[in-house]
């Protein structure tokens, strides 16, 4: 009897036990939370943050639509809107690296250039939201402007660039210095001057309508009204550069170093400093190698290079191209004898 007494109040305990445990399994997932994520507090659950692709950054912030990548200073075109049979007519295309086939920009014409291979230099101050089309050598060697060049546009005077104009004459129509204006072309770097963006065949140079031309401000303070429409347009008259180019030695074996001694002066003959010089050397069999610097304050700019001991014996020649901001393009030229080794 006891016994019995016994198992049924350890069966009334057991009891009890497992309807205690049975109310806090019920309960704990409503009352504890164990390891449980965090939510992000976002209107949307259902959108997911990845970092590893941020969202491209616009260009012209006044319109959104536009997106460019972070690293990206240019707005592209459709390559419908360029006319890329003007390359056939690009005088030395190999100087030119292209960074994108078609683009198109706005800025305001501040100077006119005519050009011996037969191109305008337009130089544009461009819009704000074109400011990064330029680098630092535009600031330096062009005031800032970005080199808008329409080929073929004049008389080829320069030798080695007349065959790029055979048979074609182009005819895009130069607005005047002032003009507020809409560029189209290729977009490149010149590695030959000092690696300057250009705008290089150009397609057109289009007056953006709603505007009129603008008066660039001079030294005094005062505006410079701008030129009425016009053909040809006028063209700004800067000063000229004039280069000696001196071989160091002439004659001179094959296999030794040779040097170039290059001076850059005004027609006055007062030294000009920090001008882009760019050389090419052309051996005897036909090779060209290309050269690259800039005048020091004396004018002067020099380069040196070992000639190759199995090299053609024969003239070699020096063709030297110069550019700075406010003065007109120069060029010089010298040649030099290799003989066989003595």
């Amino acid at each position: 009897m006891a016994a019995g007494k016994k198992i049924g109040t350890g069966v009334g305990i057991a009891v009890a036990v497992l309807l205690v445990l049975a109310v806090i399994g019920y309960s704990a997932p409503n009352n504890v939370a164990i390891n449980q994520p965090k939510s992000i507090d976002s209107p949307n659950p259902q959108l997911t943050v990845d970092n590893s692709n941020p969202q491209p950054k616009s260009v012209d912030s006044s319109n959104p639509q536009i997106q460019m990548p972070i690293n990206e200073p240019i707005m592209p075109t459709s390559s419908s809107q360029c006319v890329q049979s003007l390359w056939q007519h690009v005088y030395n295309p190999a100087r030119l690296q292209v960074l994108d086939n078609c683009i198109t920009a706005s800025g305001i014409i501040r100077e006119i250039r005519s050009e011996a291979d037969g191109d305008y230099h337009v130089l544009v101050q461009l819009d704000n939201q074109y400011s990064r089309l330029i680098n630092e050598e535009n600031i330096k060697s062009q005031s800032g402007y970005l080199v808008v060049e329409p080929v073929c546009q004049l008389a080829v005077t320069q030798e080695d660039a007349k065959a790029s104009c055979v048979a074609f004459s182009n005819h895009i129509n130069i607005p005047p210095i002032g003009s507020h204006v809409k560029i189209t072309g290729s977009y490149v770097l010149d590695k030959e001057h000092g690696r300057w963006a250009e705008i290089h065949p150009a397609t057109s140079i289009e007056i953006i309508a709603e505007t009129q031309p603008i008066a660039a401000p001079t030294d005094n303070g005062t505006t410079q009204a701008p030129t009425s429409s016009s053909s040809p347009p006028q063209v700004a008259a800067p000063a000229k550069m004039v280069l000696t180019v001196t071989p160091a030695k002439d004659p001179i074996s094959r296999g030794s170093s040779q040097s170039i001694i290059v001076n850059v002066e005004d027609e006055n003959g007062n030294p000009i400093g920090d001008v882009t010089l760019s050389a090419r050397v052309t051996y005897a069999s036909g090779y060209s190698r290309p050269f690259s610097g800039t005048s020091d304050n004396t004018g002067d700019w020099s380069f040196s290079w070992q000639i190759g001991g199995n090299s053609n014996p024969g003239t070699f020649k020096v063709n030297i191209s110069a550019s700075k901001g406010g003065y007109e393009s120069g060029s010089g030229s010298s040649s030099f004898t290799v003989t066989t080794a003595s």
